[in-house]
């Protein structure tokens, strides 16, 4: 069975007030996964994977990198391996499809108790 994987983002769930274009887009790819595992079930495997924070650029300075990391539970940044780690899960699953895998240290969590 084949297995299709969409990189998605974790705005697509909750907007951006500073990255409208880039949740849209995000928001899209989320639901062309569904769409598609729906169509493609019986031969085709499709997931999502919908990080937050994976890691920083090279050029983020100590101030944006702490406010970026107060905004999860967990206060990390989870590096690369984390991803990888997600697309290994979802092509080793015999059983997953049209689910999306948000990974994000407890950031909806953190948002919610802010309000």
């Amino acid at each position: 069975m084949s297995k299709y994987i969409y990189l998605t983002d974790y705005v697509a769930g909750k907007g951006s007030d500073k990255h409208i274009a880039c949740a849209a887009s995000k928001a899209r790819l989320a639901n062309l996964s569904l769409s598609f595992s729906r169509q493609l079930a019986t031969n085709v495997k499709v997931n999502a994977i919908a990080p937050s924070l994976l890691m920083f650029q090279e050029g983020d300075n100590k101030e944006y990198q702490q406010k970026a990391l107060k905004k999860s539970l967990l206060c990390l940044e989870s590096g690369e391996q984390e991803g990888v780690a997600a697309v290994q899960y979802l092509l080793s699953s015999r059983y997953m499809t049209k689910r999306t895998l948000a990974f994000g240290g407890g950031r909806h969590l953190a948002l919610l108790s802010k309000l």
